[in-house]
């Protein structure tokens, strides 16, 4: 019993040590398709709690 409980956790732990880890950072992230130049995200900041993105938002006001 002990060593399969032991087994166990190694497995585990190896696959936690060999996982890949995600960037913290996304710096101008590429995107396929754009349906609109008035926002730009610039940057994306992820983390176990949240994901903050920084985006520019543009306004071009229509001349009558």
């Amino acid at each position: 019993m002990k060593k399969s409980i032991l087994l166990t956790a190694c497995a585990c732990a190896m696959l936690t040590a060999c996982s890949e880890k995600r960037p913290a950072v996304v710096e101008n992230p590429v995107f396929d398709v754009w349906n609109s130049a008035t926002l730009e995200v610039r940057k994306i900041e992820m983390s176990d709690t949240a994901t903050v993105l920084h985006i520019g938002a543009y306004f071009r006001p229509i001349s009558l």
